[in-house]
């Protein structure tokens, strides 16, 4: 099964810039085959890094008022932006892409050529010690939330605390837009040190690892 990466274009600019990209569209046979025209010129013209880029689809470019869209396979189609932005130095390209098959999930600013700006998922990143360290998850008391966390705007609910043998142990539902099932459960000793946790969801995974939408949940719950 191929994996596929969709991509977003956002472009920026003044009108005037915008209406000379229209008319410069305009006069393309198949603006998908022009992409891919330039996706494969790029490489005696730029050097950003560690960059990878794949060819877009050509059958799958739909152009709209706001933003150009395309699938292409496994990572993004970096470099048919940037050549693109070459020709029109006064607009600034925002290419936002996906892929959690693969995974791959961010998004970079160009303009005249030159990266500008750049988000990067980290999909090694665990997401139990994001919650655990960064946002201290467990000072909460129970009703206790934290809301809007992440660039997916992730809600964090202590649902109840209990009392064990060996301390305490505490229930955080993980609310994403997409699922609200995910459950943590961590136990703590007597003296709140950190002791085991557990997991589950209302597709029967004991893993967090296990879910099939982990990679989501790990470009969701970073900021």
């Amino acid at each position: 099964m191929q994996s596929t990466c969709y991509n977003i274009l956002f472009i920026s600019g003044k009108d005037s810039e915008i209406n000379a990209l229209n008319d410069y569209i305009d006069t393309l046979e198949d603006v998908g085959k022009h992409m891919i025209k330039l996706e494969n010129e790029y490489r005696e013209f730029f050097n950003i890094g560690d960059y990878e880029s794949s060819i877009p689809f050509a059958e799958t470019v739909i152009i709209s008022s706001d933003k150009w869209t395309w699938d292409s396979k496994k990572i993004p189609s970096i470099y048919c932006v940037l050549m693109l932005s070459t020709g029109f130095p006064n607009i600034e390209f925002t290419l936002s892409y996906e892929n959690f098959g693969y995974p791959c999930k961010g998004s970079l600013t160009v303009k005249d050529g030159e990266l500008i700006d750049e988000y990067l998922v980290d999909f090694e990143a665990d997401i139990l010690e994001i919650l655990l360290d960064d946002y201290k998850i467990s000072k909460l008391k129970e009703g206790d939330s934290m809301a809007s966390i992440g660039r997916g705007g992730v809600t964090i609910k202590c649902e109840k605390i209990e009392m064990t043998y060996i301390g305490v142990r505490k229930i955080f539902n993980l609310i994403f837009s997409w699922d609200n099932s995910p459950i943590l459960i961590i136990d703590y000793d007597d003296g709140g040190n950190f002791m085991d946790i557990s997991y589950q969801d209302d597709d029967g995974n004991e893993h967090i690892e296990d879910s099939e939408y982990y990679y989501e949940m790990v470009a969701d719950i970073q900021n």
